[in-house]
C-alpha cells in the first residue's frame, strides 16, 4: 500500500474532484482523511497505484508526497498501538506516519510508514495484512 500526503487549496467539492480524478484513472482509494488548514487542504490518501495517483494529482495542481506503508492488523484493545510503537522505538525505527484505517470490535487495521520499512516488516511480520 502507498500513502500520499496531498496539499492543495481548499475549496468546496475538493474531495469529490480528486477522488473522481483518481477513479477515472483507475486508482483505487483504500483510505482518505484530511483537514482544512487556513486556505489549504491537507489530505492523506492510501492508494493502490502510486505512480498513477501522483501523476493525476500533480496534473490537478496538487503538491504530492509519498510513503510506502505497511498494513497491520492489531487487537482493538487499549495499548495495542503503544506496543507496536514501542517495538519500533526499541529497534530504533522512527514512525513517520501511522493511521487507523478500519476498526472492528476485536481488531483494527493500521497503516504505518517508518524510517526503515524493510526492517519494520521483519519485526512486525506476524501482524502484516
Amino acid at each position: 500500500m502507498n500513502s500520499l500526503t496531498v496539499i492543495t487549496t481548499d475549496r468546496t467539492g475538493l474531495i469529490a474532484e480528486l477522488s473522481g480524478l483518481l477513479a477515472t484513472n483507475g486508482v483505487n482509494v483504500a483510505a482518505m482523511d484530511g483537514r482544512a488548514v487556513g486556505t489549504n487542504a491537507i489530505l492523506h490518501i492510501d492508494v493502490d497505484n502510486l505512480s498513477a495517483a501522483m501523476a493525476v494529482l500533480t496534473r490537478a495542481g496538487c503538491q504530492v508526497m509519498s510513503d510506502e506503508v505497511l498494513t497491520l492488523q492489531v487487537e482493538n484493545v487499549p495499548g495495542a498501538l503503544a506496543r507496536v510503537a514501542s517495538e519500533l522505538a526499541e529497534a530504533n525505527l522512527d514512525i513517520r506516519m501511522m493511521r487507523t484505517v478500519s476498526r472492528q470490535p476485536d481488531s483494527c487495521i493500521v497503516t504505518i510508514a517508518t524510517s526503515d520499512n524493510a526492517q519494520a516488516k521483519r519485526l512486525l511480520a506476524d501482524r502484516l495484512v
